[in-house]
Order: structure tokens, then sequence, then C-alpha cells
């Protein structure tokens, strides 16, 4: 039991060391750039060939683009593999630098295993606002024939159906286990 409570402990922080949040576009530079090449995304100094994108337009009012969202071909396994050794530092820090190499090691591989099983179904994903000026980076997950883009902890989740049609939840306020509704519907395109 205790060993179980350890490495849910460890899994917390290796999560939180995830780098999901929304960031925005300084003024020297676009955040986002397709860098006059085709099929270059560019975010933040990170560089994908490989990655599929929506373009979203309010459901009733589609004369712009509200939102897009980026499916890319990294792994958040890959994303995360680096916040392994923070995890161990972490634990480093709480035990007062008592733990032996043969436990760091045996620690290492537990934690990759963690990491491998919780989230070797996700990519990194993005969701751009409002004309590619914020973004935030979230996992991506295809769920059944649905696909589906989360960040924050799950707070936002993004989903396009088979038909175009795209959902926005907002669960900062909704109670774990409620029904609740899409706070806002899109037409979502493949491009």
């Amino acid at each position: 039991m205790e060993k179980s409570i350890f490495v849910f402990g460890i899994f917390l922080v290796l999560v939180s060391c995830a780098p999901l949040e929304t960031h925005e576009a300084n003024s020297q530079a676009s955040t986002v750039s397709y860098l006059n090449m085709p099929n270059v995304l560019e975010i933040d100094g990170n560089k994908y060939t490989k990655y599929t994108k929506w373009t979203c337009r309010d459901y009733v009012h589609d004369e712009r683009i509200a939102l897009e969202v980026v499916k890319t071909d990294k792994g958040v396994v890959d994303v995360m593999g680096g916040n392994i050794h923070g995890a161990i530092e972490e634990v480093q820090k709480e035990n007062n630098n008592e733990i032996t190499k043969e436990q760091e090691g045996r620690l290492k591989v537990l934690l990759e295993g963690v990491v491998q099983e919780a989230f070797s179904k996700y990519s990194l994903g993005y969701v751009l606002y409002d004309g590619s000026k914020e973004y935030a980076r979230t996992f991506y997950l295809r769920e059944g024939i649905s696909h589906r883009w989360e960040w924050e902890d799950g707070k936002y989740v993004f989903i396009i159906k088979p038909n175009g049609l795209g959902l926005y939840y907002d669960f900062t306020n909704t109670e774990k286990g409620a029904p609740t509704k899409a706070h806002d519907i899109f037409k979502c395109e493949k491009v």
C-alpha cells in the first residue's frame, strides 16, 4: 500500500512538471509561424513537420477563425521524459538527499514505466486562440472516432466529432462527475 502511495506521489510530481500552460506571444515575434515552407509549423522555437491542424469557426457567426487546434507527432512521453530527472531531484529534496544511487536507479525505472503507462496514448497538441496570438499546450488523444485536446489538468477540453462539430468544455466550476453541456460550439475543418 505504501509503495502504491509513493508511486502515485511520484506520478503527481511528474505531471506537475509537465509544461502544459497558456502562453502569449511577445510583441517582437509571432508565437506561431509556418516558416514560409510548406508543412513546417513553429511554435515558440519548436518545429513540427508532421502535424495535423483544424480551423474552427463559431457555429453561428462563422466569418472568422475563432481558434485552431493542432495535433503533433510528438508523444507526451517524449516531452515528459526530461522531467523524470527533476522528479528524482524532488524526491531527493524531500528525503534530505538520503537516497542511494541504487534507489535512484530503481526510481528512474519505475518513473519511466509510470509515465509510459499513463501517457503513451497521448500526443502533444496545441489550441491556438484568436488568430494565433495566444496558445495552450495540450494533451491530444484520439477517443474512438473523435479528437480530444485537454489542458490545465483537464479543466478545459475541446472535442472534434467526425462531422466537424467542435465542442468546448470548461470544467472549472463543475463538480466532478456532474453532467455538463458544451460551453461553445464550433464548425471545424481539417486543413
